[in-house]
Formats: C-alpha cells, structure tokens, sequence
C-alpha cells in the first residue's frame, strides 16, 4: 500500500503540480445597513471544497460574516470561538484566557479542531495544536465558516471535533486602508491596520494586528480573598520545597499578554495565490492556579511563541475539471516554558520547536450535472523538538542534545470524494481517506457517507457519517525526564485516537426571515490516549502514555433565528451533552467528561436604532454545571454572562466607525472555585465586569 501511495504523489506532482481547492470565494457589497445583519449567506466552500448553499452542504454548518461579527461587538476571531459557535463553549481551565481551550460536544479541542485561514491551516503541525490568541481583525474578514464534528475524509488528521475556516475579505473589496484602535479594562489596548487594493491582475490584501497589555488582570486587587499574600506564602511548599516571591513584588498577581499577527495575501487573475502569516504571543507561563509555585521572576514565567505560515497556491480550470496545488511551509517556537523540577526547588525554561512542510494537490472532475469526483493527495513532513523536560530541551541547549532529541514525522494522504445527485430531492457523498506514516503502524482509514434530502422547499434533511483521527503527540512517544520517580516512559507502539460520528441534522426555513436548526448526534473515540502510572516501569519512569479504550459523547443541538421590520434579529441556540470517559488506571466506565458542561445556552438580540444609525447589540450566555480534569469530584459551578455592545453603521458615517462595548455587565464571578482542598485544582473566576471601546477609519 504505501508503495502505491508514493507512486501516485509522485505521478500527480509531476503531471499536475494543482493543491486544496481555493477556498476564498468572491465577496459581495453591502447595498444597505439592513443587509449587514439580514442577509442571507449565499455560499460556503468548508464542506466539499466547493461554492454551495448551507442548506446543500454535505454537513452540519454554520457561517457568519465579517460584518455581523463586527455588529456584535466582536473585537477578534477569538471572540466568535468563546460565545457563538454552536455546540462549543469555552473552558479557562487554569484561569488565564490564554490557556482556555473550546469543547465541542464533549471533546476538549486543543488538539483535536484545525483551523484554516483561506484555506491554509495555521495551528502547529506537530502536536501542540492551536494557541487561542487574539488575532486577525474583524474588519478584514469576509466570514467565517464551521462544522462541527470529525471532517479527516477531507481535511486530513486532527480534524476531530471540529473545523474552522476564515476567509479574508479581498483587496478588491476592502479598496483602501482601514484603521482601528481600542483601549479597555485592565489595560487592554488594541490596534488593526486592514489595507486592500485590486491594481491590474493583482488583488491585494494586508492585516496588522496587535492586541496587549502590559499589566494585565490584577488578580490580587479583583479577587482579594483569593489572591492574598497570606494564601500564597500559606502554599508556598510544594515537592519538599519552599519557593518564594519575587522580592514581593505586585507582578506576582499581574496576567499580561501580548498578541501580534500580519496577514499577506497576494491572488492574480490567473490562479497564483501567495499567503504569509505571522503570528507572535506572549503570556504568563501557567496561568492562575492558587499554588505559588507558578510565581517567580516575571522574566521565568513569560511565554513566547512564534509561528510563520507561507504558502504558494495555483489554481488551475477546465471546463470540466479544476484543480488546486498547494506548497506551504511553517516555523512554530515556543521558548521560556516554565517547568518546575519536583523535589529539586527550581525552574528550567524549556523550548520546543517545529519546522514543517506540506504539499498537496486536489482534483475536481465532473461527469455531468449529477455527478463529480474529488480527488486529494498529500505529503507532509514534520521536525520536531518537543517538550520533554529535564536538560535535554531545556534553554539554553546543547546543540548536541538538540539534535538528538528531534523527531521526524511523515505522511502520506489520499482521499476519495464522490457527489452524486440522485434526484432532484435527494443528493449523496461517498468518501474515504487513507494515510500513511511513520509514526504508527497500520494505515489508518476513514470513510465518509452523507444524505441529503430536500423534504419540502422549506425543509432540508441530512444524515452523516464520518470520523476523525487524532496523531500521538510527540512528547507522548519520546521519553520526559523528571525527578523523583515521576518521568513518563515514551511509547512508539501508541494508534492515533479514532473517532466514529453519527449525525441526523434537520435545516427548517420558517418563511423568507426566520430558520431553525436541529441536530442529534453520537460520537465513539477508540484507542483514547491517557498518561498511566506503572510501578512495573524501570527506573526512573513511573508513567506511560497508552490507548486506553473508548470515549462516548450523546448530545442534541438546536438554533433559531428571524429578524422582524428590517429593525431586529434574533438568534439563540442551545446544547446538550452527556457521555462517559474509561477511567486511564482502573479501566472502570466513568460517567463524566471532563471540562464538558452538560448544558449551555447562548442568545443574542440586534436592533437597529436612531434611522439605523446605530446597532444595539445584547448578548447571553448561560453554562451548566461542568466536571474538572483533575482528581476531584466537586463540578464546577455554572455560571451566565450577559454582554451588551453599541456600534456605529454605515448610516452614522462611512469613514468613522465607534464600537463600545460591556462584558459581563451585573458584574457576576462567572466561575467559582470548586470546594477543595487540593490546590491544583483551586479554578480562580476567570470573568468580571469589562469594558471596551474602539474607533475606526477608512481612509
């Protein structure tokens, strides 16, 4: 098999030299302000890699433009992935927003969801998944599209619980510079630059972004029961150890973070297409955990992470076929982690690094009307030095270390996709994918099936079928060094992760304004990925990663949402998820998902004001009670926050645009600690009343 797989990537770069179907699809202007929270999304690309309607998507769908992001006080795509998205919430699971991570569906994603800008996948490639950073400006984006579920038929490994693709505007579109600043609350300070121009056959289009504050949120000063100095130093032993303050410093309390990210995008008429992303973040090494073990000199407990995605892409049309070529290279760095050595009473600063490269083609041929096939092909290699503690990756390195302890990953992917219109009512899609690499043994492969049937005019109904798969982590196969008998042994023999999806989704049009959305679905992991203790390791390993069986997750989603008098728009959308994990030691059926809320709500409303000058917009979110990842059986407790924005329209100025906003506006601690007496375990609240306010220019 992997013979014939490597005979067919060499076959297709040769003779076609085309990668993933473009994914950005020409934009539309805004006739009025009514349209920018109205209209009605005329075409997606996430689902099958070509223009189609939601209702015709071989998947469970939801797309929001740039604009209604923009009306709803979004001040970054950040915002979007914490209140918006169906089926997902947002978990701080060790307080600082840098370090929360979504759940979809009952799945922690930090690893597990890829997200796409254009087309080109931004997280890092080798493990480490997403960094939930502030990035790309609103104002710049055309929208931004979002299936929920496993999506590997199409988009590959790792794209388990979810996929996120965000489509830039255009040059031709934005036509001129666009200027944003803002300041808020805890010294949040904001600055965009979006530029866009079409100059001959070349479209143009620039984003600068910069978000940060240097203090940050002074813990000790909003929470003062919990982040006094009588706590800290009450907890300042830890391993046999005492660690103290710096010098008792007011740093000790302070959560900064600092946030950049330039976007260039560079597409001619004929199909050559050229992105670079840049994006750099810094934050506090830990977070928000009672224990003081996590606060030291500033300089240790600062993060930096560095990633640089470039991409060349060629589309090639015929009148029958089309195809995409893609090469994309990526540099991810993260230095300065801060790691404490058990029993020893020190901090090493640890780095990590990836340097990666993928090339792909995919083939779109259509038989007739009624019938296309797609066809994708990829390679990609990974080198990567992971985290694995002790002096081998700490900083600085011995070159010598730091050659040794690299870890080359490879793959080898093609995929199958057949669209066939089987009346004028009812349409399928049959795939499947195979990969190949040196990281496991066997190949792994995943079928896709999809049904949709056009009820009624009104009424779409689809059935869907896939799964998704999930890379052992390279820190999870190579051995980490620590003391006193805790250093994991590294396992070559860990299978990715598998994961099988059912799904029923019903799309429902209540007349021209107003739609609803239902969905039940079940999901099995196979071969779930746990970190066990073993007393029958040789010394000094004391834990293994294995496959430990089956993950379950059961849920049911729902949305509805209408606008009335050209003035108003509603939506709402609510969640249910429940399940059971295998517990990694015992291998006992375990009735809970950690980090998983079993129900969340999310409402907002959009209403124009003052001759639609002005758009109000109000917003809720409602959490139930959700379960900890750590050995303690209190839940943590729910919480609602409701937030309120004020926005400018086209109708107020086309050059000045003014944006206030208010998070969280009654003030409420959105997340209490759980009662415990274990320290790690002690969650900060992690939401108070914050505000926002925003200025813009279009020159």
């Amino acid at each position: 098999m992997r013979k014939y797989l490597s005979l067919a990537l060499m076959f297709c770069m040769t003779l076609t030299m085309c990668p993933t179907m473009s994914f950005a699809v020409g934009g539309y202007e805004m006739e009025s302000v009514e349209e920018m929270l109205f209209l009605d999304i005329p075409t997606v690309v996430i689902a099958s890699a070509k223009e189609e309607s939601v209702e015709d998507a071989p998947a469970n769908v939801f797309v929001i433009t740039g604009d209604e992001m923009r009306a709803r006080g979004y001040r970054s795509v950040f915002d979007l992935v914490k209140k918006d998205l169906p089926g997902v919430t947002w978990q701080n699971y060790i307080g600082n927003e840098k370090n929360g991570v979504p759940v979809i569906r009952g799945m922690v994603t930090q690893k597990r969801m890829k997200v796409l800008l254009n087309g080109m996948e931004i997280g890092e490639k080798g493990g480490s998944g997403y960094g939930w950073e502030h990035r790309l400006p609103v104002e710049g984006i055309e929208r931004v599209e979002f299936i929920a579920g496993p999506y590997a038929s199409l988009y590959g490994r790792n794209s388990f619980s979810g996929v996120m693709n965000i489509v830039t505007k255009s040059g031709e579109k934005m036509n001129g510079l666009e200027v944003n600043m803002l300041y808020g609350k805890w010294d949040r300070k904001q600055a965009s630059i979006v530029y866009g121009k079409k100059s001959g056959s070349w479209d143009t289009y620039l984003s600068v972004f910069k978000n940060f504050s240097k203090k940050g949120q002074n813990m000790q000063k909003e929470y003062p029961e919990i982040y006094s100095r009588a706590t800290r130093e009450s907890q300042t032993s830890f391993g046999g150890s005492s660690i103290v303050f710096n010098n008792n410093k007011p740093d000790d309390f302070y959560l900064f973070w600092d946030d950049t990210d330039v976007y260039v995008k560079l597409k001619k008429d004929s199909g050559l297409q050229l992105d670079y992303d840049f994006n750099q973040t810094v934050w506090p090494g830990v977070g928000t955990y009672l224990g003081a073990r996590y606060y030291t000199q500033p300089t240790h407990t600062k993060v930096k992470e560095t990633t640089h995605n470039a991409r060349v892409l060629k589309e090639l049309k015929g009148d029958k076929w089309s195809s995409v070529s893609t090469f994309q290279f990526q540099r991810w760095d993260r230095r300065n982690r801060l790691s404490y050595l058990l029993g020893t009473g020190t901090f090493k600063q640890f780095v990590a690094q990836t340097t990666a490269f993928l090339i792909e083609e995919k083939f779109r041929f259509n038989f007739s009307d009624k019938n296309s096939l797609l066809t994708g092909l990829s390679y990609e290699n990974n080198t990567v030095l992971p985290n694995l503690g002790s002096g081998r990756t700490s900083s600085p390195i011995d070159a010598a270390n730091k050659r040794a302890y690299y870890v080359t990953m490879r793959y080898l992917n093609f995929s199958l996709q057949d669209e066939i219109q089987v009346t004028d009512k009812i349409k399928t899609i049959l795939g499947v994918m195979f990969e190949d690499s040196n990281t496991y043994d066997k190949i792994v492969t995943i079928p896709r099936v999809s049904a949709m049937w056009d009820m009624t005019d009104a009424t779409t109904v689809k059935l869907l079928y896939g799964g998704g798969y999930l890379t052992p982590d390279p820190m999870a196969v190579n051995e980490q060094d620590l003391p006193n008998d805790t250093s994991i042994k590294g396992n070559q023999n860990l299978k990715p992760e598998k994961l099988t999806s059912y799904e029923l989704n019903v799309i429902h049009k209540l007349g021209d304004k107003a739609r609803m959305t239902g969905s039940i679905y079940a999901n099995e992991i196979r071969d779930v990925i746990e970190l066990v203790s073993d007393a029958s390791l040789p010394a000094p390993f004391g834990k293994q990663y294995r496959n430990m069986g089956k993950k379950i997750t059961k849920g049911a989603e729902a949305t509805l949402d209408f606008s009335l008098f050209d003035k108003i728009k509603f939506f709402c959308s609510y969640g249910t998820v429940y399940g059971h994990t295998v517990e990694a030691e015992t291998g006992k059926r375990n009735i809970r998902l950690p980090m998983s809320a079993g129900q969340h709500a999310k409402a907002g409303l959009n209403i124009l004001l003052f001759q639609n000058k002005f758009n109000l917009y109000m917003h809720g979110l409602f959490l139930g009670e959700l379960e900890t990842w750590l050995p303690v059986k209190e839940p943590m407790g729910g919480y609602s926050v409701i937030d309120v924005n004020l926005t400018t329209t086209g109708n107020f100025s086309q050059r000045i645009k003014l944006s206030v906003g208010v998070n969280n506006v009654f003030d409420k601690k959105a997340q209490d600690p759980p009662h415990t007496d274990f320290f790690l375990a002690q969650y900060p609240p992690i939401k108070r009343l914050h505000y926002t306010f925003q200025v813009g220019y279009k020159f």
